[in-house]
């Protein structure tokens, strides 16, 4: 059985807001946070496709601090 998972896909310069509990340190513009829950904005870093099942794969680059 195959399961056909409708992904969204991504252009270059897109961007996502991602929200997480930092367990471990996290820096960002040389701002380090752990031991809370933080925002921060993410943008596509590159697009590639891999090996012989030619997946879509991205690479993404912290931006900035949102709170």
């Amino acid at each position: 059985m195959r399961w056909n998972i409708n992904r969204k896909s991504y252009e270059m310069r897109d961007t996502r807001i991602r929200r997480k509990f930092l367990l471990f340190p996290m820096t960002i513009n040389e701002e380090r946070r752990w031991f809370e829950v933080a925002e921060w904005e993410e943008k596509v870093f590159s697009i590639y496709t891999t090996g012989r099942s030619q997946k879509v794969r991205y690479s993404w680059c912290n931006t900035r601090w949102l709170n």
